[in-house]
């Protein structure tokens, strides 16, 4: 024996099932069990019942107390469909002989009862609470129903494709299923349309809709007309769908856009940028344009990205901006979507990021060489500037001067020096650059004084308004006095203000240099010899207890190379300095 349909309850208390038997080839029998004790709750006996050989379907009512099957009423009179009321134990109702009997069914409230055959649907109105075995007018015949409505796919680009889905196209406006077994579109342009879902046949529910997914591709300008014809069991329905087809032309004025080399963190605006053009012959609605990153998203569209319309032989320009993130290539698509067309235009946009080296700069004071009681320029300027941006150039300044004011006696109006020690006095200095490379300078006058020659110091630079990181490198400058009276290579003038005074003779010198130093008082005295960066390059006294007077001390300078050095004395309360310069 085999089943020829197994159907659970509703109420998932009971099973049902046809049997058929293999050796009796005329005979078949309907089937109730428990489902959860496996005992036969129900084994409908009725005149005819034994010949149910054709019968292969069955359906349960929503109450679970009745079930209709197909079955024989009479040997060999044809199927029909037979009510089994479980509770009665007894046939209920059955339907006339039909031929070809396929299936049978209850709507999803049980008020009514379907069959389908090869010929013909058939519905009845079910009476609920029916205790009577004769079917006397409680049955009535109920047409299904199916609906639809006509389909524009609206314009496409010839040859481009446009897939639609129609919302609810084939409507079911019974209580019964409809069995959908074919969608073909026919008619004058009937390639140009086509079917993309759903795969048929298919079952539209009982008071429900499906959604129909359709495909247009224009061959020509101008209006496409065709038919789909929805084949369903019971009725074919015709839709007229229609659709047109347009000659849009949108084109890139270039596939890539190169938006530059950039420093990291900064901005580049790039306006008027030409992207797409129309070379076709009508308006061409654009509704959107975005910006896709491909690595980094390091790009944003100024103007030019909401909707417009762009006439036959127009080109749309937009402003770009570029802001890199990091250091390298950064790339994205610019993506034209236009109305009624699936697939958008791309444009390329790059951009490279770089790394914003430290600007140098090199400030520089000026070497003078005076008389005593003339005049002379203390000039500070930009020596050398490397790795800057012209938009970046900084134009302030603050910096800081060291002179000597025993031998240096400023004449500027403006200018004040701020003692720091006994011979030391700094000039505090702002501005801005110039036309020129020269940031500031002022006027001095020779003195005779603790020295006959010193360093003008940089003691400090930095920019006010810079935007880029930076370094300075600053050189310090010098003054000379010439034409001091001299007695046996020793300086004869020291002023009265002096504690002490400090020469080298001779100056130039190449292979011996004897540095000259007075002392007001006694003193704890360390001389050193720099060079001009402030490196220590030699030590000719250390902490040597000197008692007052001038003093000469020789010193070796054979193994220094040539240029100028800076001689330093330093005692506890005091610091003098002097240059020498070797030349050999």
């Amino acid at each position: 024996m085999y089943p020829g349909d197994v159907e659970w309850s509703p109420d998932g208390t009971m099973i049902a099932a046809i049997i058929h038997y293999k050796q009796e080839k005329d005979r078949a029998e309907l089937i109730i069990w428990d489902a959860n004790t496996g005992s036969v709750v129900s084994r409908p006996d009725h005149p005819g019942l034994a010949d149910m050989s054709g019968a292969t379907n069955l359906a349960w009512h929503p109450d679970s107390k009745q079930i209709v099957f197909s079955g024989m009423a009479e040997y060999r009179q044809g199927l029909k469909a037979i009510v089994w009321d479980i509770e009665l134990d007894r046939v209920v109702w059955t339907s006339d002989s039909t031929r070809g009997l396929q299936d049978v069914v209850w709507n999803t409230s049980g008020t009514m009862l379907s069959t389908f055959s090869r010929t013909q649907i058939l519905t009845w109105s079910w009476a609920v609470g029916l205790e009577s075995d004769t079917s006397d007018g409680l049955f009535s015949i109920v047409a299904p129903e199916m609906m639809s409505r006509d389909i524009d796919m609206g314009p496409c680009v010839i040859a481009q494709t446009k897939d639609s889905v129609v919302t609810g196209l084939v409507e079911n406006t019974s209580d019964y299923r409809v069995y959908v077994d074919s969608i073909y579109v026919t008619g004058p342009d009937a390639n140009s349309f086509g079917l993309t879902s759903p795969f048929v046949p298919f079952i539209t529910p009982a008071n429900d809709s499906t959604d129909i997914g359709l495909r247009f591709t224009p061959t020509r300008v101008g209006l496409h007309t065709a038919q789909v014809v929805i084949v369903a069991r019971h009725d074919t329905l015709y839709q007229t769908i229609v659709g047109t087809g347009v000659d849009q032309f949108l084109q890139p004025v270039d596939t890539l856009i190169d938006l530059g080399r950039v420093f990291v963190g900064f901005t580049k605006d790039s306006v008027g940028v030409l992207t797409v053009v129309n070379t076709g012959s009508v308006d061409i609605q654009i509704d959107s344009v975005v910006f896709v990153p491909v690595t980094g998203a390091s790009f944003e569209i100024l103007s030019g990205g909401l909707s417009f319309v762009l006439p036959p032989g127009a080109s749309h320009a937009m402003d770009l901006r570029f802001v890199p993130q990091a250091i390298g290539n950064a790339s994205a698509q610019l993506l034209f979507y236009r109305r009624q067309v699936t697939s958008p235009i791309v444009i390329n946009v790059i951009g490279e990021g770089v790394f914003l080296d430290s600007a140098r700069y090199v400030v520089a004071l000026n070497h003078s060489t005076a008389v005593v009681g003339d005049h002379f320029t203390i000039e500070m300027t930009l020596k050398d500037q490397t790795d800057t941006v012209t938009k970046l150039l900084p134009r302030s300044f603050e910096a800081r001067i060291g002179i000597n004011p025993h031998i240096v006696h400023l004449t500027g109006n403006t200018d004040n020096c701020l003692s720091i020690s006994p011979n030391r006095c700094v000039i505090d200095v702002t501005g801005t650059i110039g036309s020129t490379d020269v940031l500031y300078s002022t006027q001095a006058m020779a003195t005779l004084g603790n020295t006959d020659q010193d360093v003008l110091t940089m003691e400090s630079f930095r920019w006010t308004d810079a935007k880029q990181p930076y370094s300075v490198t600053t050189e310090h400058g010098s003054i000379r006095i010439s034409d001091i009276c001299e007695e046996g290579g020793t300086r004869l003038y020291v002023s009265n203000n002096a504690t002490y005074s400090l020469s080298c003779r001779p100056n130039p010198a190449s292979s011996t240099v004897n540095i000259v130093y007075g002392l007001a008082g006694s003193a704890t005295v360390t001389i050193e010899i720099l060079s001009f960066t402030g490196e220590v390059v030699n030590v000719p006294l250390q902490d040597v207890a000197v008692q007052s007077g001038l003093y000469t001390l020789p010193v070796d300078i054979s193994q220094f190379g040539d240029g100028v050095y800076i001689v330093q004395l330093r005692t506890r309360v005091a610091t003098l300095t002097s240059l020498m310069t070797v030349q050999k």
